[in-house]
């Protein structure tokens, strides 16, 4: 019988919740056995939610522990970088959660640490079996030559999301941290732009050039809340 696969988890928060403790939970090969947060009643209604056994509100006690093999970064995105690198400095395999960070030199230093490293590491988003097949169609020339692609993503704001994760541990205030400039740092363009940028690089390759735009319309911040950008890939091809 194989060993199954040790996580622990890093954040304990509302897409720890919706996605990651629910779809390990049906993997019989996966077991989580660590998850670290700041909020000791998030950190109890998930362990039991979800039978974990092992809380903490110190994330080194899980890179300590040699029975762990994988990690998910699961904090808000200004909180990535540094956990990041210190498990894969420990020998751990690393899944992040989107968007990396908001600031080059720290994205440039996991990316330095991802390279210099034998552990599997995978930076969300993950892409649909749609994407997969539409990469493969256009990398075998069956739709001809792509001169152009778009991808939209969007959703109805911080505000709709937090109030989901609010009525799922039961409480009463809001934590709109991302509508706050010196705690979010980046915007629309950073937590929704990622999956069409993502999307489009993964079906038609390496980008070359970059214009875009961004301004606030709807949302109670300084922060973007609308973008666009336009992408010229390898291939000559553009994108938006």
């Amino acid at each position: 019988m194989v060993n199954p696969v040790v996580f622990g988890i890093i954040g304990a928060g509302g897409i720890a919740n919706k996605l990651h403790l629910p779809e390990l939970s049906r993997l019989p090969e996966v077991r989580v056995k660590w998850l670290f947060g700041r909020r000791e009643h998030r950190l109890r209604i998930l362990s039991e939610r979800f039978g974990v056994p092992c809380i903490t509100h110190d994330y080194h006690d899980i890179l300590q522990d040699p029975e762990v093999d994988a990690v998910i970064i699961a904090t808000p995105h200004p909180q990535h970088v540094r956990p990041g690198i210190e498990a894969l400095q420990a020998g751990k395999h690393v899944l992040m959660q989107k968007p990396l960070c908001g600031d080059m030199e720290e994205a440039n230093a996991f990316v330095a640490a991802a390279e210099g490293s034998d552990r599997v590491v995978l930076v969300m988003p993950h892409f649909s079996p749609a994407v997969f097949k539409a990469r493969e169609l256009v990398r075998a020339g069956k739709v001809g030559k792509v001169s152009g692609a778009h991808c939209r993503t969007s959703h109805g704001g911080p505000e709709v999301y937090y109030a989901e994760v609010r009525d799922a541990f039961g409480e009463k205030d809001e934590d709109l941290w991302f509508f706050d400039s010196k705690r979010a740092s980046v915007g629309a363009l950073f937590d929704m732009g990622v999956y069409a940028v993502a999307n489009l690089v993964a079906v038609l390759g390496s980008v070359v050039r970059v214009m875009g735009r961004a301004t606030t319309l709807a949302k109670p911040t300084d922060l973007e809340d609308t973008a666009t950008l336009l992408l010229e890939f390898e291939n000559g091809a553009l994108g938006t």
